[in-house]
């Protein structure tokens, strides 16, 4: 499944500069509502506190996310998007309703939720980022960039320290949102790939 994410046509047509721009847009506008959820859901697990490290990872996530969006709304104005609010799209409306489930049960299993987002971002920015098209070379080189990438390592590197001594249900319990997550970021690349089959 995550190679099937990464390598998903919808990426491909970033790398080689072939999706249409109107397809990008509204994928832009799709990610924006996916990525408000994700806020909701951060503030919702900040909140109901919990494991201080935890917590703290996820005040982190939440000031980076404020340049991923600030990013977004700049790709979607360059795309000539931006126009009336966008109307959520199934895939964008299951994602968001998971990740309201998994910050209500607590932080660890939110910042495990969130990973393959932005573990599979930084993987496809970091392979892809020399696009012919400079839209799509700005999108792929943000999460390919050394900023990006750098964040990442330390998330990363922190929840593995965090995960160390999780007992095995608890670690299966995670693995599962772990994979579903996954699922989900894969149901997003194919619902904005269908716009472009149309």
């Amino acid at each position: 499944m995550w190679r099937r994410v990464v390598e998903h046509p919808f990426v491909h047509g970033l790398a080689d500069g072939t999706l249409p721009t109107a397809v990008f847009g509204a994928y832009l506008e799709q990610d924006l509502l996916y990525l408000d959820d994700y806020r909701r859901a951060l503030e919702h697990a900040i909140a109901r506190g919990g494991e201080q490290t935890a917590v703290r990872l996820l005040a982190d996530e939440l000031q980076a996310l404020a340049r991923e969006v600030e990013s977004q709304h700049e790709l979607l104005r360059r795309a000539g998007g931006g126009g009336a609010p966008a109307r959520p799209a199934p895939a964008t409306r299951e994602y968001g309703s998971f990740l309201a489930r998994t910050a209500a049960a607590g932080p660890l299993g939110l910042l495990v939720a969130l990973l393959p987002c932005a573990w599979t971002y930084g993987e496809i920015g970091a392979a892809d980022a020399a696009s012919p098209e400079p839209l799509y070379a700005t999108w792929l080189g943000f999460y390919g960039g050394d900023e990006y990438r750098d964040w990442l390592a330390r998330r990363r590197d922190a929840l593995d320290r965090l995960l160390a001594d999780v007992a095995e249900e608890d670690r299966r319990r995670l693995s599962g949102l772990f994979a579903e997550a996954t699922r989900l970021e894969l149901a997003l690349w194919d619902a904005a790939y269908a716009k472009e089959e149309r």
